[in-house]
């Protein structure tokens, strides 16, 4: 698998990882409030209706197991990916938050270094060589040659006993059945294709470019929104019941949501970089 691909899936993993181990941690704070409630109910004397209990109960108790089952089978993956056995119990941390600042013009005039626009490049030039040789065909065939003679019987009795001679011979075929003339018009015609060619490979990249850059700008404003939420459920958290089982489940959700965010905000990057032609 190519470095850039598998750094990719590695990064998605480990990010699903993220998300998963905040569903875990929000399931396990619902199921503790699913408790307390029953709990606070049946100690206050309140009538109980077992089937609802059992229900609740049911249905926190299975959000549990299912987030376990997701963060065992990621972590499994995530070992496998870099190489630790299978059963090693991963502590993540998140990174630090992606800096970037590509503005739309400069990703678009970054984007000749795209590997399809060279390519197209490259064919043009390839096609032009092409057209450059056809018309040659028009230029007649010339050979030189040359030798020396001495003390033959022509040279005895025409020529001096001694000489060099020089010459050369040009060949040109007049009816060739306009064969040079279509050769030269499809030379022509190819190199105005692939001329055309590198035009619309251009043109597609940037259109390329401009929704790359229009779904980062998007992806960096829903990242940055999510971890100004995360940042104030923080702070009001600390001023009040941090350890409370809601407060922990609702700060969870809002740390997968942000994680999720990030995850997309960094693939648009990547994507981004991938359209500028950037390794």
């Amino acid at each position: 698998m190519p470095v850039a691909e598998a750094a990719m899936k590695v990064e998605k993993n480990f990010f699903d990882l993220l998300v998963a181990q905040r569903e875990l941690t929000s399931a396990e704070a619902d199921a503790k409030r699913v408790q307390a409630k029953w709990l606070t109910a049946s100690n206050s004397g309140t009538p109980i209706v077992s089937t609802v209990q059992e229900t609740d109960m049911l249905g926190a108790e299975k959000a549990v197991l299912l987030s376990t089952g997701k963060v065992q089978e990621l972590t499994a993956s995530l070992n496998q990916m870099i190489g630790l056995p299978q059963e090693t119990k991963l502590e993540l941390i998140p990174p630090p938050p992606l800096v970037e600042d590509i503005s739309q013009q400069a990703a678009t005039d970054k984007a000749a270094a795209n590997p399809a626009v060279i390519e197209a490049e490259q064919t043009a030039i390839k096609a032009h060589a092409g057209l450059a040789l056809s018309k040659l065909t028009y230029v007649p065939t010339v050979a030189i040659f040359g030798g020396y003679a001495n003390g033959n019987f022509i040279s005895n009795t025409i020529l001096p006993k001694d000489f060099t001679y020089l010459g050369f011979v040009a060949t040109f075929t007049l009816f060739d059945g306009f064969k040079r003339e279509h050769g030269v018009k499809e030379a022509k015609a190819q190199a105005e294709m692939a001329d055309l060619g590198v035009q619309l490979t251009k043109a597609k990249v940037a259109a390329g470019v401009k929704s790359s850059s229009l779904e980062l700008e998007r992806s960096r404003q829903l990242y940055q929104l999510a971890r100004r939420m995360v940042s104030a459920s923080q702070f009001v958290e600390a001023s009040y019941k941090p350890d409370d089982p809601e407060a922990v489940s609702a700060r969870a959700k809002m740390e997968a949501d942000m994680f999720r965010a990030e995850l997309e905000y960094r693939q648009a990057y990547a994507r981004l970089k991938a359209e500028m032609g950037a390794q």
